[in-house]
């Protein structure tokens, strides 16, 4: 009989019960941690960022009432410019480990019970043109539900995303705007300006979402793993080399001993 054979339940009476299937748990804590991180640090660009359009709104002024050269000019444009693109670069290394953190918050939501908006449509809904514009929150809020004894969507996630999107319109408005005259100029970066103060609260309301969503979850899937007889499973059957659970290979539990085995002649 080979090591992972069972017994002949005839033998002595006792039958030797499977391994349970694992539970994959997909572990949320280390994004947690590094969407805290970059996000405080995207709001921090988003300050700076702030400060530099209305250091060119106001050099602008001086510069056309004669009291500001062009090299000031150039300067702080470049301060401008240069602030706004490492923000740009944080906005897609954020933009990428949550798409990331939000397909494992959605894969445990399956464990939870959630039987719709799952793992694909956490990724994909960032990349339908159009629907990008409800299809993640959707998402995010659906399996948000799965986490409360409730079954309710988590409400930052709504505040979160209106932040987010009026953010983004604000933005867009203020880059679509011809720049011909130096009203012009005063007036997109002002559009701008507020763009990055919502930056900064949607900012906010990520962490806050990101750590309450996760704290709720792994509650959750603790209570639903303690129904389950214990944590998150090794895989079965154990690849080489892996060790394997303490419970591999017993007899359930209140089973009688088998009988000796008599020596061979």
């Amino acid at each position: 009989m080979s090591f992972y054979d069972q017994p002949d339940p005839g033998q002595g009476g006792v039958a030797w019960a499977p391994q349970p299937p694992a539970v994959q748990v997909s572990h949320l804590r280390g994004l947690r941690t590094a969407l805290t991180v970059l996000l405080g640090v995207s709001a921090l660009i988003s300050v700076v960022t702030i400060v530099a359009l209305l250091l060119r709104i106001q050099v602008i002024d001086d510069y056309v009432g004669g009291t500001a050269d062009a090299e000031r000019l150039g300067a702080a444009d470049d301060f401008a410019v240069t602030s706004n693109r490492v923000w740009l670069v944080m906005l897609v290394v954020n933009a990428s480990v949550f798409i990331v953190w939000q397909y494992r918050h959605a894969k445990n939501a399956r464990i939870l019970g959630s039987t719709s908006w799952g793992p694909g449509s956490a990724i994909a809904g960032w990349f339908i043109p159009i629907a990008n514009v409800f299809l993640p929150v959707r998402q995010l809020w659906v399996a948000s539900k799965f986490s409360d004894p409730r079954q309710n969507g988590a409400g930052i996630v709504i505040a979160w995303w209106l932040t987010v999107f009026i953010g983004g319109m604000v933005m867009r408005a203020s880059g679509s705007q011809e720049s011909n005259t130096i009203e012009d100029f005063r007036s997109a970066d002002t559009a701008a300006a507020v763009g990055e103060v919502l930056s900064i609260v949607s900012a906010g309301l990520a962490i806050l979402m990101v750590r309450e969503l996760t704290r709720k979850q792994e509650t959750r899937l603790s209570e639903r793993l303690a129904l389950l007889g214990g944590t998150a499973q090794t895989a079965w059957p154990a690849s080489y080399g892996q060790q394997l659970p303490p419970s591999y290979g017993q007899p359930p539990q209140g089973a009688p001993e088998p009988p000796p085995v008599p020596p061979q002649p």
